[in-house]
């Protein structure tokens, strides 16, 4: 936190103190930019036009680039097409979006102290993308900015959301990329497939600095994380164009072109590391999703195990590592169960999901469609079928498992495994048509298999024995014996891929 914003509280509780008649809290936004200020299908243009509504009068100059210069006429063009109007979070109409074309446009926002982020952050946006870069022209253009800070020294950006690279080839640019780097010129970043061109999505990367989470967000669902002491730099060199730039690198330059074609809509950066109820498309006061709070045994299904008070969950159900937990503990489901995404949070103790009951991963039902996923620290296990009724994606930490024992349905959809953990799958994991996805990581296990299994940079082991450290029902007598990893199975296997940070 900054000398000026401490000041500003300092001020602001004396003045309660005399008054008491306003109520007041400090804002973690240090910036907003909403592209309300146009008309439909006209360009931005004018000095400081792009404006700032956080107060903190930050606000951008929409740039043309013609020889490495900023010409501020005919810059990027307002749209009628927006993510959502009001925005669920503050209520404010949202009628317009900026539109960039991949190739000179851009906004720039000069360097400000209050952008010195070098502890907690969030960055975030709506994004449309029309196109991803690619490796063609000179000079290349293999990324695209949504939102970074930097100056034109090689390296040294203290932090940006980008397009691009994906895991390998093809598709190199269908990804997103969250990114910092410290002063030594060490780098953290995480990246996760983009699922679509020409949709709307919410993307946000959020840096905790008490913890060292690292975090990219797909609509408000963690797509990829990292554990990192890497943290931003604050000072930018002020000889070399310092500042924040929007759909392209803060300035022009002759070897990087980095722009982004397609809309862009309610760009917002956070000095803290927002949980997903508070970003921009949820609506306060939103539940953030239930927590399991019976030690040993429970019922899903009773709403008094779950806090707080109104499960059990559709949306959100977290096994975390409460006071309450204190030891290896069973939840048991005796009917089907719908939610979109499940979190285990406790790396001191088991949690087993069991039962003769289903758990159906099933995308969100509201307009701004959800995927289903899940994230795993520590070693749990579903000894109840699973089924997915979405695309869900799975993230599993390092020295993390998350086994699935019995059958893991995919019902034609694509489980897309990250996280440098292990995926276990053991008995029958029933493909349907669906695709196993590997991004990052292990999966290992036996299971009949009936449809692709995608190896884009992970590893695939030969299935191994149940772990008894875990309770639950007892194991099935028969297995069906097909090992992952061998050779007797055609699963139409991509060769193995590494990742490259954004240029």
């Amino acid at each position: 936190m900054h000398s000026n914003s401490l000041l500003m509280i300092v001020l602001t509780v004396i003045h309660l103190s005399l008054t008491c008649t306003v109520e007041e809290t400090y804002a973690a936004t240090i910036a907003h930019w909403r592209f309300e200020e146009g008309s439909a299908d006209t360009a931005a243009s004018g000095t400081g036009t792009v404006l700032d509504s956080s107060g903190n009068d930050l606000h951008g100059t929409p740039c043309l680039d013609v020889n490495l210069a900023c010409t501020t006429t005919n810059g990027p063009i307002y749209r009628g097409n927006v993510a959502a109007n009001p925005v669920p979070h503050t209520g404010a109409g949202n009628n317009l979006s900026l539109d960039f074309n991949g190739t000179d446009e851009r906004v720039f926002i000069p360097d400000h102290p209050m952008f010195e982020l070098s502890q907690s952050l969030t960055l975030e946006a709506w994004i449309n993308v029309r196109s991803v870069p690619d490796d063609s022209g000179f000079p290349p253009r293999t990324a695209a900015q949504i939102i970074m800070r930097g100056d034109n020294r090689s390296a040294l950006d203290p932090y940006y959301l980008a397009l691009g690279p994906a895991n390998g080839e093809p598709n190199r640019g269908m990804s997103v990329t969250f990114f910092i780097q410290d002063e030594t010129n060490a780098l953290s970043w995480i990246n996760a497939v983009l699922p679509n061109l020409n949709e709307w999505i919410h993307v946000a990367g959020t840096l905790d600095d008490a913890t060292g989470n690292q975090r990219l967000y797909f609509n408000g669902t963690v797509v990829a994380e990292d554990v990192t002491s890497i943290r931003p730099m604050a000072l930018l060199d002020p000889n070399w164009v310092p500042g924040l730039g929007i759909g392209a690198l803060q300035a022009a330059h002759r070897l990087y072109k980095q722009y982004y074609d397609g809309l862009i809509d309610e760009v917002r950066i956070s000095d803290v590391a927002l949980d997903p109820s508070e970003f921009l498309r949820v609506a306060p006061g939103s539940s953030p999703g239930f927590t399991w709070t019976q030690d040993k045994l429970g019922d899903w299904a009773n709403g008094s195990n779950w806090s707080p008070a109104g499960g059990p969950p559709t949306e959100t159900a977290i096994f975390s590592d409460t006071a309450s937990i204190t030891g290896p503990t069973n939840v048991s489901t005796a009917a089907p169960v719908t939610v979109n995404r499940i979190e285990f949070s406790n790396a001191a103790h088991h949690f087993v999901i069991s039962g003769l009951g289903s758990v159906n991963m099933s995308a969100t039902s509201t307009a701004m469609l959800v995927n289903p996923s899940m994230s795993v620290q520590g070693t749990h296990q579903f000894q109840a079928a699973v089924n997915l009724l979405n695309d869900t994606a799975v993230d599993v930490a390092n020295d993390s498992t998350l086994t699935f024992n019995n059958t893991l349905d995919l019902m034609s959809q694509t489980l897309t495994k990250t996280g440098a953990g292990t995926m276990a799958v053991r008995n029958d994991l029933v493909l349907g048509g669906g695709t196993v996805q590997i991004q990052e990581g292990t999966v290992s296990g036996n299971g009949t298999i009936g449809g692709d299994v995608i190896n884009d940079g992970g590893t695939i082991s030969p299935g191994n024995s149940l772990d008894g450290s875990l309770l639950g029902v007892p194991e099935p007598t028969s297995l069906l014996l097909l090992a992952l990893g061998g050779l007797s199975c055609a699963l139409g296997i991509r060769g193995l891929r590494t990742r490259q940070p954004v240029a």
